[in-house]
């Protein structure tokens, strides 16, 4: 298991189409990818979950993965959370 903390500045907020561009980052990786905010942890492969978040910009958040390719799984997802 792998946890990568980042913050929100990708956006001013989560929108329906920000939250399928992690989703759909989070589905080409075989790790169980989630994120935890504000002390919910959800999974990445629900858009309504990642919507629940409530992800602003400056929030702070933990990328969790686990599996084979946890590390490249967490760091793409960090990439796209931090605006990179």
């Amino acid at each position: 298991m792998v946890k990568v903390e980042t913050v929100f500045n990708a956006a001013d907020t989560i929108t329906p189409e920000f939250a399928a561009k992690i989703s759909d980052c989070a589905a080409k990786f075989q790790a169980v990818v989630s994120l935890d905010c504000g002390g919910k942890q959800l999974q990445l492969d629900s858009l309504i979950c990642i919507l629940a978040l409530e992800l602003y910009r400056g929030v702070k958040v933990a990328i969790v993965a686990e599996g084979s390719d946890e590390d490249a799984a967490a760091e793409a997802i960090r990439r796209i959370i931090a605006g990179e």
